[in-house]
């Protein structure tokens, strides 16, 4: 994914825009896919095994893809989100994950 800090920081105006408290915990989830089910499964066990409280579901899309939803309750700043997304960056390439997609919030 291409991660634009710009871009971040013109969503959390527009959320803030509209009175939701984009600045409260809220639920995040972040995207990955692959045609590789072991990958999906590797990077899913990897956020089970971190110090944050994060929820993975895996499923399989109609494509011959599998995804990988990871959820977290937290509050991001756009450059605390902007950081968080670099890193996932990385670490598709460490788990060999065709994709990070993205990332939406639950308002």
């Amino acid at each position: 994914m291409i991660v634009n800090k710009k871009s971040i920081e013109d969503i959390f105006k527009e959320i803030e825009k509209s009175d939701i408290e984009i600045n409260n915990t809220t639920n995040w989830n972040f995207y990955f896919f692959d045609k590789e089910k072991r990958n999906i499964n590797k990077l899913g066990k990897s956020f089970l095994n971190k110090k944050e409280n994060y929820v993975t579901f895996i499923d399989e899309m109609d494509d011959d893809y599998w995804r990988l939803k990871v959820s977290i309750k937290k509050v991001f700043t756009p450059e605390s989100l902007y950081k968080n997304n670099l890193s996932f960056n990385y670490l598709i390439e460490d788990y060999n994950i065709e994709l990070f997609d993205g990332w939406d919030v639950d308002v």
